[in-house]
Protein backbone atom coordinates (compact mmCIF):
# COMPACT_ATOMS: atom_id res chain seq x y z
CA UNK A 1 0.00 0.00 0.00
CA UNK A 2 1.27 3.31 -0.77
CA UNK A 3 1.79 5.73 2.08
CA UNK A 4 -0.79 8.54 2.18
CA UNK A 5 1.12 10.54 3.71
CA UNK A 6 3.94 10.97 0.32
CA UNK A 7 3.09 12.93 -2.21
CA UNK A 8 2.88 11.12 -5.97
CA UNK A 9 6.33 11.69 -7.37
CA UNK A 10 5.52 12.93 -10.86
CA UNK A 11 8.56 12.30 -13.19
CA UNK A 12 10.69 15.29 -14.26
CA UNK A 13 11.33 15.65 -17.56
CA UNK A 14 14.46 15.91 -19.07
CA UNK A 15 15.07 18.82 -21.29
CA UNK A 16 16.33 17.07 -25.01
CA UNK A 17 19.68 17.13 -25.80
CA UNK A 18 21.23 19.11 -28.53
CA UNK A 19 22.59 15.40 -29.34
CA UNK A 20 19.20 14.07 -29.74
CA UNK A 21 18.07 17.02 -31.77
CA UNK A 22 20.55 16.25 -34.34
CA UNK A 23 20.15 12.69 -34.46
CA UNK A 24 16.41 13.14 -35.60
CA UNK A 25 17.35 15.77 -38.22
CA UNK A 26 19.51 13.25 -39.87
CA UNK A 27 16.96 10.72 -39.28
CA UNK A 28 14.55 12.56 -40.72
CA UNK A 29 16.73 13.91 -43.92
CA UNK A 30 18.25 10.51 -44.71
CA UNK A 31 14.18 9.06 -44.76
CA UNK A 32 13.55 11.90 -47.42
CA UNK A 33 16.17 10.63 -49.74
CA UNK A 34 15.34 7.61 -49.50
CA UNK A 35 11.92 8.27 -50.36
CA UNK A 36 12.79 10.74 -52.82
CA UNK A 37 15.02 8.19 -54.79
CA UNK A 38 12.41 5.34 -54.76
CA UNK A 39 9.96 7.59 -56.14
CA UNK A 40 10.27 6.54 -60.09
CA UNK A 41 10.39 2.95 -59.12
CA UNK A 42 7.56 3.24 -56.42
CA UNK A 43 5.00 4.94 -59.18
CA UNK A 44 6.42 2.36 -61.95
CA UNK A 45 4.95 -0.28 -59.53
CA UNK A 46 1.74 1.53 -59.34
CA UNK A 47 1.38 2.05 -63.10
CA UNK A 48 1.65 5.90 -63.23
CA UNK A 49 3.13 7.17 -66.07
CA UNK A 50 6.52 8.85 -65.61
CA UNK A 51 7.59 12.11 -67.72
CA UNK A 52 9.69 11.31 -70.29
CA UNK A 53 12.73 13.52 -70.84
CA UNK A 54 13.57 15.13 -74.75
CA UNK A 55 15.60 12.43 -76.63
CA UNK A 56 19.29 13.12 -77.18
CA UNK A 57 20.04 15.09 -80.37
CA UNK A 58 16.92 17.03 -80.00
CA UNK A 59 16.46 20.17 -78.72
CA UNK A 60 18.36 23.96 -80.07
CA UNK A 61 21.27 24.15 -81.29
CA UNK A 62 24.43 24.45 -78.87
CA UNK A 63 25.61 28.05 -79.08
CA UNK A 64 29.21 28.59 -78.76
CA UNK A 65 30.64 31.90 -77.55
CA UNK A 66 32.92 32.00 -79.99
CA UNK A 67 33.54 30.15 -83.56
CA UNK A 68 35.76 26.41 -83.03
CA UNK A 69 39.13 26.98 -85.08
CA UNK A 70 39.04 26.54 -88.73
CA UNK A 71 41.41 23.28 -88.88
CA UNK A 72 38.41 21.48 -86.74
CA UNK A 73 36.07 22.60 -89.11
CA UNK A 74 37.26 20.26 -91.74
CA UNK A 75 39.12 17.74 -90.11
CA UNK A 76 39.55 15.85 -93.58
CA UNK A 77 42.68 18.55 -94.34
CA UNK A 78 44.56 17.17 -91.12
CA UNK A 79 43.33 13.73 -91.43
CA UNK A 80 43.67 12.67 -95.11
CA UNK A 81 45.61 15.95 -97.16
CA UNK A 82 45.91 13.71 -100.26
CA UNK A 83 41.95 13.74 -100.09
CA UNK A 84 42.05 10.15 -101.93
CA UNK A 85 39.89 7.07 -100.87
CA UNK A 86 41.49 4.58 -98.62
CA UNK A 87 40.59 1.14 -98.30
CA UNK A 88 38.47 1.82 -94.90
CA UNK A 89 37.08 4.40 -96.32
CA UNK A 90 35.62 2.76 -99.13
CA UNK A 91 34.48 0.16 -97.00
CA UNK A 92 32.54 2.64 -95.00
CA UNK A 93 31.40 4.10 -98.10
CA UNK A 94 30.26 0.89 -99.56
CA UNK A 95 26.25 0.22 -98.74
CA UNK A 96 25.04 -1.49 -95.78
CA UNK A 97 24.80 -5.35 -96.51
CA UNK A 98 21.38 -6.37 -94.92
CA UNK A 99 21.00 -7.83 -91.77
CA UNK A 100 22.26 -10.84 -91.44
CA UNK A 101 19.54 -13.22 -88.99
CA UNK A 102 20.67 -14.24 -86.04
CA UNK A 103 22.72 -10.45 -85.84
CA UNK A 104 22.51 -8.13 -82.28
CA UNK A 105 20.88 -5.23 -82.56
CA UNK A 106 20.00 -2.13 -80.09
CA UNK A 107 16.75 -0.33 -79.99
CA UNK A 108 17.64 3.50 -80.78
CA UNK A 109 14.30 4.66 -78.84
CA UNK A 110 11.44 2.93 -77.56
CA UNK A 111 10.58 -0.05 -80.09
CA UNK A 112 7.04 -1.39 -80.69
CA UNK A 113 6.91 -5.53 -82.32
CA UNK A 114 4.00 -6.04 -84.00
CA UNK A 115 2.99 -9.56 -85.06
CA UNK A 116 2.80 -8.85 -88.60
CA UNK A 117 5.46 -6.13 -90.61
CA UNK A 118 2.89 -3.22 -90.70
CA UNK A 119 2.18 -0.45 -88.23
CA UNK A 120 -1.35 -1.17 -88.30
CA UNK A 121 -0.78 -4.87 -87.10
CA UNK A 122 -1.55 -5.48 -83.38
CA UNK A 123 1.16 -4.42 -80.90
CA UNK A 124 2.65 -7.35 -78.89
CA UNK A 125 4.19 -5.30 -76.46
CA UNK A 126 7.52 -3.04 -76.49
CA UNK A 127 11.34 -2.13 -75.52
CA UNK A 128 12.44 0.36 -74.44
CA UNK A 129 15.67 2.64 -75.71
CA UNK A 130 18.95 0.73 -75.33
CA UNK A 131 18.34 -2.93 -74.93
CA UNK A 132 19.50 -5.62 -77.34
CA UNK A 133 17.00 -7.60 -79.73
CA UNK A 134 18.41 -10.82 -81.68
CA UNK A 135 17.57 -9.77 -85.85
CA UNK A 136 15.93 -12.94 -86.60
CA UNK A 137 14.79 -12.07 -90.26
CA UNK A 138 14.22 -9.33 -92.55
CA UNK A 139 11.18 -8.32 -95.04
CA UNK A 140 11.75 -5.06 -96.84
CA UNK A 141 11.91 -1.88 -94.22
CA UNK A 142 10.97 -4.47 -91.06
CA UNK A 143 12.38 -6.79 -89.03
CA UNK A 144 11.36 -10.04 -86.88
CA UNK A 145 13.40 -9.98 -83.88
CA UNK A 146 13.85 -11.63 -80.05
CA UNK A 147 13.91 -9.64 -77.02
CA UNK A 148 14.50 -11.03 -73.75
CA UNK A 149 12.47 -9.06 -71.33
CA UNK A 150 11.40 -8.53 -68.22
CA UNK A 151 9.36 -11.13 -67.78
CA UNK A 152 8.71 -12.86 -70.86
CA UNK A 153 10.80 -13.70 -74.51
CA UNK A 154 9.15 -10.87 -77.06
CA UNK A 155 9.34 -12.01 -80.04
CA UNK A 156 7.63 -9.90 -83.48
CA UNK A 157 7.86 -7.25 -86.20
CA UNK A 158 9.79 -4.01 -85.65
CA UNK A 159 10.69 -1.57 -88.16
CA UNK A 160 14.57 -1.41 -89.28
CA UNK A 161 15.46 2.11 -89.39
CA UNK A 162 14.58 1.81 -85.32
CA UNK A 163 17.38 -0.87 -84.03
CA UNK A 164 21.32 -0.29 -84.75
CA UNK A 165 22.85 -3.18 -86.00
CA UNK A 166 25.90 -4.27 -84.46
Amino acid sequence: MADPGRALESPVRQPARWLDRATGLLLCVAVAIALGSATPALLRALGAPLPQGAPQGEGPPLVLPRQPPELLAHPDLLLDPDHDLDADEAQAAAPAAPAAPGRIGLARGPLTLHDQPALAARSLGDVQAGELVLIMREAGDWVYVLHDGDDRMLRGWAKKSEIAVR
